[in-house]
């Protein structure tokens, strides 16, 4: 693919003659992409973010044992690569198989042609709260935006992360804005968790039980072995 976009030339800008105020008035506006250039490199960037390895990108929902619950969880994850947007929450005990599907979900999503990313909470939060550490605002602002437009993410671990003040506040400011992208068909979120999706704050558990979304409750014990005996 050629790294330089065929119709800004990298800039990310393009002119737009407006008239505006007079004849011949130009304004600057945001490159289109055509060519998916910028979409590529931002899709690049966000998966060093997420930290999947290549073998992980190449996971399907073939991978996932289909067996009690997990089969369950399993119909329950593909009918929402269907849906118009929203939540879908999957929560329970340890390896069930959650990550695997949020895995293959965000890369049936891509391979529909929607771009998004898997990422755990605290990597999240840590790159977010980087740009804060570096004392460059519109930089943290910059890494906000970048993950809360995408049209598809996973976010495993929600409860794994440690809470300080500025997790707390970005958490629920952040899963606010995806509802609200879900709501109007902008925005797919998936999570994953250990945890009671009830023990969160009241605030974010309201969102997630919205009754326009799923959250299933998978109880089946960890299959780790039977993945090891492949």
């Amino acid at each position: 693919m050629n790294s330089r976009c065929p119709l800004c030339d990298g800039t990310g800008w393009v002119e737009r003659v407006d008239n505006i105020g007079y004849d011949g008035h130009i304004t600057m506006v945001k490159c289109a992409d055509p060519a998916r250039t910028h979409l590529e490199k931002e899709l690049e960037r966000l998966g060093r973010v997420s930290g999947l390895l290549p073998e992980e990108l190449a996971i399907t929902f073939k991978d996932v044992i289909l067996t009690g619950e997990t089969a369950q969880m399993t119909r329950e994850a593909q009918r929402f690569l269907d849906s118009t947007g929203g939540f879908f929450t999957m929560w329970g005990g340890y390896g069930n198989g959650k990550t695997l599907i949020l895995q293959a979900a965000v890369n049936e999503f891509r391979a529909r042609g929607m771009s998004g990313t898997y990422v755990r909470m605290r990597d999240l939060l840590d790159y977010v709260r980087a740009g804060y550490d570096a004392h460059a605002k519109t930089d943290s602002q910059a890494r906000y935006e970048r993950f809360k437009a995408l049209p598809v993410l996973a976010i495993d671990e929600v409860d794994g992360a440690r809470m300080t003040d500025f997790a707390y506040e970005f958490r629920g400011a952040f899963l606010d804005d995806r509802y609200r992208l879900g709501l109007t068909g902008r925005a797919h979120t998936l999570f994953a968790m250990n945890c009671d999706p009830a023990t969160l704050p009241g605030d974010i558990y309201d969102r997630l039980r919205d009754g326009r979304f799923t959250i299933f409750h998978n109880r089946d014990s960890s299959l780790r072995g039977e993945m090891g005996r492949r």
